[in-house]
Formats: C-alpha cells, structure tokens, sequence
C-alpha cells in the first residue's frame, strides 16, 4: 500500500461515476476519505457500506420531522451517505478487499434507503403548500416513484443473471455491474478541473444517484412537491424504458438458445 496521502491519492485518482451528483462531489470527496483512512484496519468497505446506509435512512427520516434544524442535519447526513456510498468500492479495490457480500449490502441498502427518500419527499409534499398539499396521493406519488427506481434495479439485475447464465460474451451484455463507474482519462490536474467543469452537464439527467442532493436542498427551497413529481415522472419513464429494452434482451437470449 502507499505510504504517504498524496501517493495514496494518486492511486485513487482513476474512478468517477455518469451520475452528476457522485461525479461531482461523492467521488472527489471519496477519494480523499480513503486517501486518509486507507490504511486504517477498523475502518473497512463493509462497515463503510453500512454507516453510509444508516446515513441515509436517518436522514430520510430526519426529512419527516418537518424542524428546520432536522432539514439541515438530514442534508448534511444524506451528503455523507453520498460520499461514503462511493468510499466503499474505492476502498474495497485500493486494499484488493472487493467482496459479494460488500455489492450484496451496498445495492440493499441503497434500495431500502432510496423507498425510505422517496416516501419522506412524499410526506412533507402533503403538508407543505405546493401541488398536492394535503391529498394523499402525493404521498403515494412519491413512494411509487422510488419504488420504480427500485424495480430498474431489480430488473437490471435479472437481466444480468439471465446473460451471465447464458454466457454471453461482456461485451455483448446490456446488464454490466459497475459500468456507471469508469476509468477517468484525464492524467494531470489541468486535464482534471476540465474534465469536472465539462462533466457538469450531467446535472440535466437527474438520475436517482442525485436525489439525495435533490430532496432536502428542495425540501429546504419550501418546494418538496416538485422534487416528488421530478422523481416519479423520470424514475416511471426510465422504468418503462428499461422494461421494454431488457424484454427485448430476454427475448433475443431466447431465441440465440432455440425456445420457441
């Protein structure tokens, strides 16, 4: 392992994300973390996994409380929930420590984390002024649209199972764990601020990865409706979206294997 921080950091200097809010502030900040704590033996990518997800379901909680204070407090935890979300895996490949159990908890906790976020978003909806204040169908809204990005999940993983089951070839594979997460080209610092200032067009895709920066910053702004409805509306199309191209992955596997 590297001794120093800075050489540690330039180990970890590599690995970004297509999703803007990790992209922009969870790996930079992630990478920084291990670069600190990589070599601490208590603190390990399991246990990073679990503080991240308890980060985040507290913090969706904290959201219910409708207290200013707990607003703040739930930001601050959904922001370390972020960072740590992206320390686990860095960790995990600087030490060579990657591990099924460590994906396993990572992808549970973000999913029941993520229902939790949704439902909070949905419930200070109904209490606050805005569209749907005081019905209850802007609760369900809210949980129904983090429910969608649960079922991309679920499919997205049966997809995978069903191409590594038949053998296809990786880069034939439409499902491929951690292909949101890729090698950075950039190579110096001048390369890096142009790759990161140009990488914040991702902010217009709004991708489930940066509703945890979304909901309690809009949340603070007095507008909780709006980010239920940002939810359910680009969570339901991405869902429907998804159904129809993994359908057509299945039903191409089919018939490479000769069902009728």
């Amino acid at each position: 392992m590297a001794s120093s921080y800075s050489e540690r950091l330039a180990k970890l200097n590599t690995k970004t994300s297509e999703n803007w809010w990790p992209f922009s502030f969870g790996y930079p900040l992630a990478r920084r973390f291990v670069a600190i704590t990589g070599d601490w033996s208590w603190i390990t990518p399991n246990n990073t996994t679990v503080v991240s997800t308890f980060a985040l379901m507290i913090g969706s909680l904290l959201l219910m409380l409708r207290d200013g204070r707990a607003d703040w407090v739930a930001l601050a935890l959904l922001q370390t929930h972020v960072v740590l979300d992206c320390a686990d895996g860095t960790l995990a490949r600087y030490r060579g420590e990657s591990t099924a159990l460590g994906a396993f908890l990572d992808k549970a906790g973000d999913q029941a984390g993520f229902l939790m976020l949704g439902g909070a978003a949905g419930y200070r909806a109904f209490y606050e002024d805005g569209i749907g204040s005081g019905e209850p169908w802007i609760v369900v809204v809210g949980a129904v649209g983090a429910g969608c990005y649960v079922a991309v999940c679920y499919i997205y993983w049966v997809a995978a199972f069903f191409e590594l089951d038949a053998a296809t070839k990786k880069e034939d594979r439409t499902a491929v764990p951690g292909k949101e997460e890729h090698e950075s080209e950039a190579a110096g610092l001048g390369k890096r601020i142009s790759e990161y200032v140009l990488g914040q067009w991702r902010v217009i895709h709004f991708n489930a990865p940066d509703f945890p920066m979304w909901v309690p910053v809009l949340i603070l702004l007095g507008h909780p409706d709006y980010v239920v409805l940002a939810i359910a509306t680009t969570q339901g199309l991405t869902l429907l979206k998804k159904i129809i191209q993994r359908a057509r992955t299945m039903d191409a596997l089919d018939k490479a294997n000769g069902a009728s």
